[in-house]
């Protein structure tokens, strides 16, 4: 079995952008074919692994899997050379997900790996949520992984309800005569 390292820098080699993650998930679909749990594909290019412990409730853990279209410019011997990169840190994610796979079957309820492309742009929450996928599954929590540096090392951080702000864009059409803020 791959270590969470080896995950990792595997994954940080093939960035991808948007719902276009292909061999992301190839890649991770390989590694969860190395447990026992049943693999689905709520929508293309995302994968959810399923861990039946025979319990009530069932826990989520999910990250994000798309890349930014970005060159890297560092010299480690794992960058991405295709025009795009792991520049927040969606690499990590994935690898600390796949890494709770090992010790999925030792839950006190059933887990759900999700796998979600689209994060960055154009959303890939809300076509999975969409497909009600979700309903077939007693969900007591949804846990999203993020890398924070600043936090302490070693430690897990959470709270109720959100923690972590995401972003979208949106357009505003003001109609009105033209004129500066100075002078309105």
């Amino acid at each position: 079995m791959p270590t969470i390292i080896e995950n990792r820098r595997n994954l940080h080699q093939i960035p991808e952008i948007e719902l276009t993650t292909q061999k992301t998930a190839q890649y991770i679909e390989n590694v969860l074919d190395l447990y026992d749990c049943t693999i689905d594909h709520p929508i293309p290019n995302s994968v959810t692994a399923f861990f039946d412990n025979k319990k009530e409730k069932t826990i989520v853990f999910r990250s994000d899997m798309d890349a930014l279209p970005m060159e890297e410019n560092t010299d480690l011997e794992f960058k991405s050379t295709n025009g795009c990169m792991h520049a927040c840190g969606h690499d990590g994610h994935m690898a600390m997900v796949l890494e709770i796979a090992k010790y999925a079957k030792e839950s006190d309820y059933n887990v759900l790996l999700l796998f979600q492309p689209g994060e960055e742009k154009p959303g890939g929450a809300k076509p999975i949520i969409d497909t009600q996928f979700f309903k077939q599954f007693n969900i007591a929590a949804i846990y999203g992984t993020h890398i924070y540096p600043e936090l302490e090392k070693g430690k897990v951080y959470t709270r109720p309800n959100e923690m972590m702000a995401g972003g979208c864009e949106f357009e505003i059409l003001v109609k009105g005569k033209a004129s500066h803020a100075a002078q309105p």
